[in-house]
């Protein structure tokens, strides 16, 4: 990681520095700017009541998980924090003091992004059933969407159908509290065989708090080994192991009699969304357990549905593989516990899982010679 020194140095590269009295004490420069180049600003330091951070010229920048406001060329933070994260064009950067220690700790942050795309029916402006039940199921992702682009593809080339497919699924979410401001309409006049509308969707930056050192990621347990896939933190996450390897018997819901048969030939679709979902609302020590069984039903997709069923017991997903898959039959999946369901149901649909406590999220990946 490349780092920064920001200090009286670059005093005379303030070009325009915020109205302060010469009464107050002069200012501090004394930062360090960690992260990739495009996410370290130019200028940081501070007036003794409030820091100020510059940009680099041409790049937008934000602060991540505290108040800020704009002043000319500056973002004004209140106050004189120790840290503070940064985020620009996906990239994520640090700013801290430079005597202290959190100069030199990595920022933890998530910028996500998801795209989701809505089936219509043939020649018409109006989705199909499973298409309705697609953009009910973003609804709560979309209200805090930061930016959203919807594109419409037509069945041929008729860019009225394509318009008229945008602003549907924009009218939708706008009536289900999405702010207007935050959409964006586009069309693509290249016919789509799956007659859809493609939503890209910017989430917002977060924070994800620090985890202490001694978790360590808890593999979920599968039939096979599953294959090692990239992931935060890589060196800590574990292969997902064989069932029954740690002495447990597997777990008692045949997979085959759900997985390849409910969603096998089902139309395949292009994933390049990370989701994530939020944390479970009861207390577990006050409250039922939630169902380790997962529900499958026809016309959703698995993303969907495994997304909704994690939620349940407090876990996020973030969806790996390449493809999704529809499923055609209602069937259920059940186990001893949520992580051997979720393993069954992945593995009858031939992709691997793996748990990572650390940041409490399962990953979905493609398996070998997929």
């Amino acid at each position: 990681m490349r780092r920064t020194i920001l200090s009286s140095v670059v005093t005379a590269a303030l070009g325009c520095a915020p109205a302060i009295s010469a009464a107050q004490a002069p200012f501090d420069f004394d930062y360090v700017a960690s992260g990739p180049t495009g996410a370290r600003p130019a200028l940081v330091f501070n007036d003794g009541k409030h820091t100020w951070i510059q940009p680099v010229a041409g790049k937008e920048m934000e602060v991540v998980g505290m108040p800020s406001r704009r002043s000319g060329p500056y973002i004004v933070v209140p106050g004189l924090p120790e840290r503070i994260l940064v985020s620009s064009g996906g990239a994520t950067g640090i700013i801290a003091r430079a005597s202290s220690a959190e100069a030199w700790t990595p920022p933890s942050v998530r910028c996500e992004s998801a795209t989701t795309y809505v089936s219509f029916q043939k020649l018409r402006s109006r989705p199909d059933d499973s298409g309705e039940r697609t953009i009910a199921s973003i609804i709560l992702e979309a209200r805090r969407a930061e930016r959203i682009v919807v594109t419409g593809h037509p069945d041929s080339k008729s860019k009225t159908l394509a318009e008229n497919r945008a602003r549907y699924v924009r009218e939708r979410l706008i009536d289900a509290g999405v702010p207007d401001s935050v959409i964006e309409v586009r069309v693509e006049l290249r016919p789509s065989p799956e007659r859809e509308a493609k939503i890209e969707m910017k989430m917002p930056c977060q924070i994800i708090p620090d985890a202490p050192r001694a978790n360590r990621a808890e593999p979920v347990p599968a039939a096979e080994p599953a294959i090692q896939t990239p992931m935060p933190d890589d060196a800590k996450a574990m292969q997902a192991a064989p069932a029954g390897a740690s002495g447990q018997p597997p777990a008692p819901a045949a997979a085959a009699s759900a997985g390849p048969f409910a969603m096998a030939n089902a139309p395949a679709h292009e994933v390049s969304a990370t989701d994530e979902a939020p944390p479970a609302q009861n207390d577990p020590a006050k409250s039922t357990p939630p169902s380790a069984t997962f529900a499958l039903r026809a016309g959703d997709r698995l993303s969907h549905a495994l997304r909704a069923f994690l939620a349940l017991h407090g876990v996020g997903l973030e969806w790996k593989a390449k493809y999704d898959l529809e499923i055609t039959s209602d069937t259920e999946i059940g186990g001893a516990d949520w992580k051997k369901t979720t393993a069954a149901a992945m593995e009858a649909a031939g992709f691997s899982a793996v748990f990572v406590r650390e940041n409490n999220i399962v990953y979905v990946t493609d398996q070998p010679g997929r």
